[in-house]
């Protein structure tokens, strides 16, 4: 099997746009075409021509910023300035014609959407997907999702306003046509070390969701909140100066192994996926670093095979000092937990393991046999047409 991945040669905080290149290659013979990975002069001649130069291909597969973005950062590359980008602004421009061109195409196509932010698409977006008439690798089907109307505390996060129901409603439309994707992690993420060398603290990574505000507001009042660097605060104020800090490697690394740091020596760590609750890439981080997982309530968090008290714990974040109170209590109890929760991630959710299923999802998409993909029970399956 052969593929033509269009994309942005370009890295970001978040690992896993670094990773979708080994999942493709893993997956089938994968040439990469965008701003980055040709040169300009085979970039102005377009992907039809490089198509018919380099093909036949079994799939041309899209992304968000080839397809559901092109326009704008082809119209604005200074949108990519929390990126690393490999590619100059002149064949950033050309984004737009590469768009396009998926969108023509009457090929197979695969459109993978691992970066968009689902709950804030325009009527627009989701017309542009549909559009495509292609197959979607989506981290999040109706199964991993719920509506606005039933998430009964987005009122308290600060982006509510904005949250909308476009995609959800596009994945609900296009069941049939979805490869479930859930967030994965590279071989060289996970840390091998016991619970008992660490440091008896929480971590509690990422952006101030409601619940995650919440859950160090009180592991704090207990003194047992891990606090981040200082300094790390300090990449939003230089963003905001417009430093770029996320687009320089040196920093983007420092600010990784930090993020890291923080998780793999601490004993505990607390995540959710904001008042939506969807799963997000830290379900998957803390566990393979050897860190007893406890999150908020997670949709579909069971058919990814995480099962309360084996291999995480779910809480919500008033019940956490008890529960450090217990685990501190019954060490081995925390370290079968982590232990767990480690060989689940390793067993089932790799760079290796989303390779091999998004080609089980092609080769079923050629033989007209694929009908949508989904997970339950912690395996994953494709349901027949």
């Amino acid at each position: 099997m052969k593929l033509l991945f269009l994309d942005v040669d370009m890295r970001y905080m978040n690992p896993t746009r670094g990773l979708v290149p080994a999942v493709l290659k893993e997956c089938a013979d994968t040439v990469f075409y965008g701003p980055g990975y040709q040169p300009l002069d085979v970039l102005r001649r377009g992907v039809e021509a490089f198509i018919d130069h380099e093909g036949p291909f079994d799939f041309v597969v899209g992304n968000d910023f080839s397809v559901l973005y092109a326009d704008m950062v082809a119209g604005e590359p200074s949108r990519l300035d929390n990126h690393q980008t490999r590619a100059s602004e002149e064949s950033l421009r050309l984004l737009t014609d590469i768009g396009r061109s998926f969108v023509r195409y009457r090929g197979r196509k695969l459109l993978f959407l691992l970066e968009c932010d689902a709950y804030f698409l325009s009527k627009s977006h989701t017309a542009r997907l549909q559009d495509a008439d292609a197959w979607y690798a989506v981290v999040w089907d109706r199964r991993f999702m719920e509506s606005v109307r039933d998430s009964h505390d987005l009122a308290h996060e600060p982006f509510a306003h904005r949250a909308n129901d476009n995609f959800f409603e596009f994945v609900v439309a296009n069941d049939h046509r979805m490869i479930a994707m859930p967030h994965f992690v590279a071989d060289s993420e996970f840390e091998w070390g016991a619970l008992a060398d660490r440091n008896a603290r929480w971590t509690v990574p990422g952006a101030r969701y409601y619940y995650r505000a919440s859950a160090r507001a009180a592991l704090a009042d207990a003194g047992v909140l891990h606090r981040q660097f200082p300094w790390m605060r300090m990449y939003g104020a230089l963003a905001r100066l417009g430093m770029k800090p996320y687009a320089n490697p040196l920093l983007l690394a420092v600010y990784g192994a930090q993020f890291n740091h923080g998780i793999e020596s601490s004993r505990y760590s607390y995540t959710c996926g904001s008042a939506q609750h969807q799963h997000i890439r830290k379900h998957f981080e803390i566990p393979a670093k050897g860190t007893v997982l406890v999150t908020a309530p997670v949709r579909g968090l069971e058919a990814m095979g995480f099962v309360d008290g084996v291999n995480c714990f779910v809480r919500m974040p008033h019940e956490l000092v008890a529960l450090h109170r217990e685990l501190e209590d019954a060490p081995a109890r925390a370290q079968s937990v982590a232990s767990a929760g480690r060989e689940l991630v390793w067993a089932t959710h790799r760079v290796v393991h989303r390779g091999r299923q998004v080609r089980a999802s092609l080769e079923a998409i050629c033989r007209g046999e694929f009908a949508g993909s989904g997970w339950e029970n912690g395996g994953w399956g494709i349901r027949k047409g």
